[in-house]
């Protein structure tokens, strides 16, 4: 390869990884980790930038704010992740066995939580209010919306595009 080919090859390297790194930057784009099994796959590509709207079956990371309302370890500023079940202007039914949106069964309602504790389901039943959204992790005994309810749309930090 001749030196101006060489030349050339950097160039364009160099250029690929400025685009690459630039739009990263510019995207809002970030690796995540999950230490959770609320959530398949332990390693995540997220964005703070492309978020909305959000989707139902959209991954997304929040923080919590204010009390955990069973007790179980929910902490202010906890950062978690959960999938998008229900949306605003959704139809959301809570009983103590299922949440049903839209039609669609999410999983069952447990009455313990992972450590054989009973807990108290959250209930309801309408139309999800404007800035609020249900949430839930992937494994069965994820602690998610179907006990502590809604999580307002500020709470959300950003939307995860990839697990693994």
């Amino acid at each position: 390869m001749s030196k101006k080919d060489r030349i050339k090859r950097m160039i364009f390297i160099f250029g690929v990884c400025g685009l690459v790194f630039g739009g990263w930057k510019y995207l809002g784009l970030g690796i995540c980790h999950i230490g959770s099994e609320s959530i398949h796959g332990h390693v995540g590509l997220v964005s703070d930038k492309l978020m909305a709207p959000f989707e139902a079956g959209d991954f997304v990371l929040f923080e919590w704010r204010g009390p955990d309302p069973q007790g179980r370890g929910l902490k202010e500023g906890m950062i978690l992740n959960k999938q998008v079940f229900c949306r605003p202007g959704d139809s959301l039914e809570v009983t103590r066995f299922q949440a049903i949106c839209n039609g669609k069964r999410s999983r069952i309602v447990q009455g313990t939580d992972s450590s054989g504790e009973p807990v108290t389901p959250f209930r309801y039943e309408g139309t999800i209010p404007p800035g609020k959204f249900f949430v839930i992790g992937e494994h069965p005994k994820s602690y998610d919306s179907r006990y502590w309810g809604f999580i307002d749309r500020g709470q959300i930090i950003a939307k995860m595009f990839l697990h693994i």
